[in-house]
């Protein structure tokens, strides 16, 4: 009769992300982004965050990222008003989640997908998927979203082989002269990444281009030191740090009462 079903259904609810979510659960974007496990390093099934996705945590960025910027979106002109408010963006035309378009399929996510292969192609390491892409009328923006401070390092910070080879490239190939001997270059590498994608897409799309680090407001001050001297090089193109907080005086309306309990009880989870 074939191997027991060591799976049980109420096991397999448990590791729904999608009561995680307050916005569009069944988006097949989530999908992709659930094959990231929370959990590894371990083989005991009586744990319970075996099998658990890091979208169904509750004090994960992605998560946190999706449960905001898509309900703001979902909320049409009124909740894409918010997120202009909180980043001081003029009219938004589009959002890509994780380089995709889920509203309108725009060729944005075309041109962004494509931009990434051609600059970073051929380079040893994982392609990165920009967390968030704010397409306004004059603006390309990328925001690099962060949740929660393991520890003092910067969460910015190079993990694999290649980052040394792609920062050369975009400097050595691609004409990035502003990022030469910048000294801490690996301590806000994907900010550099993001960087590069920006002035590319913009480009493209003729728009400027803007960077966005976005953080919990209590860490600003452990993780600015970092930004600094990157910041300094660019300084139209890199803004000041934005917190989650930033978002909450412009979700007062009831409207967004569901969004506001979602990322007041993410960042409280997030200690």
């Amino acid at each position: 009769s074939g191997k027991e079903n060591l799976m049980h259904k109420n096991e397999l609810e448990k590791l729904d992300y999608r009561k995680n979510l307050i916005a569009d659960k069944n988006n097949p974007i989530l999908i992709q982004k659930a094959w990231r496990d929370f959990y590894s390093g371990g083989s005991s099934y009586g744990n319970s965050l075996v099998g658990k996705a890091y979208l169904g945590v509750e004090h994960g960025e992605d998560a946190l990222t999706w449960n905001v910027f898509r309900s703001l979106q979902l909320h049409g002109p009124k909740g894409l008003r918010v997120i202009e408010k909180t980043f001081g963006l003029d009219t938004i035309e589009g959002l890509l989640f994780w380089g995709c378009d889920v509203e309108s399929g725009s060729n944005s996510q075309q041109w962004l997908n494509a931009t990434i292969r051609y600059i970073d192609g051929g380079i040893k390491g994982p392609v990165t998927e920009p967390d968030m892409v704010i397409i306004t009328k004059s603006q390309v923006v990328f925001v690099e979203c962060k949740l929660k401070r393991h520890d003092l390092t910067s969460p910015w910070k190079a993990s694999s082989d290649g980052s040394k080879h792609r920062y050369r490239r975009y400097i050595d190939t691609f004409g990035y002269t502003s990022l030469d001997d910048l000294g801490s270059w690996k301590n806000v590498y994907q900010l550099i990444r993001n960087y590069v994608y920006a002035c590319e897409l913009a480009a493209e799309l003729d728009k400027s281009p803007q960077v966005i680090p976005l953080i919990r407001e209590e860490d600003i001050p452990f993780w600015e030191p970092f930004y600094i001297e990157l910041q300094s090089r660019e300084p139209s193109i890199f803004n000041q740090i934005y917190s989650w907080q930033d978002f909450m005086p412009h979700l007062s309306n009831d409207r967004f009462k569901v969004t506001k309990q979602k990322l007041e009880n993410t960042l409280a989870a997030s200690f």
